[in-house]
């Protein structure tokens, strides 16, 4: 919450010094973003919320669906703030890079949701199966990790396929990582009523 007061506050305060009013200054900062994101979105970014309501032309629901997946974030997060922090941050990695427009170089944000990988390979607190699943994706991963860019790296019609092999992955650790913290949250409370 005093993220969010923050953001809003500092929002105010540099609004306090233009020409136009605040409500007037977002409402052309949205339109200017939809417009310039929608043509790059598609052309150099992927797997992103951007590149998807370009693609589907839904450019105007863009704010809407930011706002949805953001306050998702918050919720969820806020439902599962005494997990393993390592299981935020995976998550929450994932959810930036679903979110907003990235390059192929962002695909470093999946190092983090990798490491989470890692922790529960490793160290994991459930039945084994949640382990050697974790070590699986784990493994799936870092494969498709090995060629980062896969946009550009391969020859159509191999890039598009890699792409989607890559968001498919992707998509499947975020399920496998909140469906893990669901897990340990209720062996947590099963630990606690016995």
């Amino acid at each position: 919450m005093l993220v969010v007061c923050s953001y809003i506050g500092a929002t105010f305060f540099a609004g306090a010094f233009q020409e136009l009013n605040l409500f007037e200054l977002i409402h052309r900062w949205i339109i200017s973003s939809r417009e310039i994101l929608a043509h790059s979105a598609v052309e150099f970014s992927n797997s992103n919320l951007h590149s998807w309501s370009a693609y589907f032309g839904l450019e105007k629901w863009y704010p809407v669906g930011s706002l949805s997946m953001l306050v998702a974030l918050g919720v969820w997060t806020h439902s599962y703030r005494r997990a393993d922090l390592w299981l935020l941050i995976g998550v929450t990695a994932l959810v930036a890079r679903f979110h907003a427009y990235h390059g192929w170089y962002d695909d470093a944000l999946v190092t983090l949701p990798v490491i989470t990988l890692f922790r529960i390979a490793k160290f994991g607190k459930l039945k084994e199966e949640y382990n050697s699943a974790a070590g699986l994706l784990l493994a799936i991963t870092l494969l498709f990790l090995i060629a980062p860019g896969g946009l550009y790296l391969f020859p159509s019609p191999w890039n598009l396929l890699y792409v989607q092999a890559q968001t498919f992955i992707w998509m499947t650790v975020l399920i496998f990582i909140i469906f893990y913290a669901r897990q340990e949250k209720k062996m947590q409370a099963d630990r606690f009523l016995h």
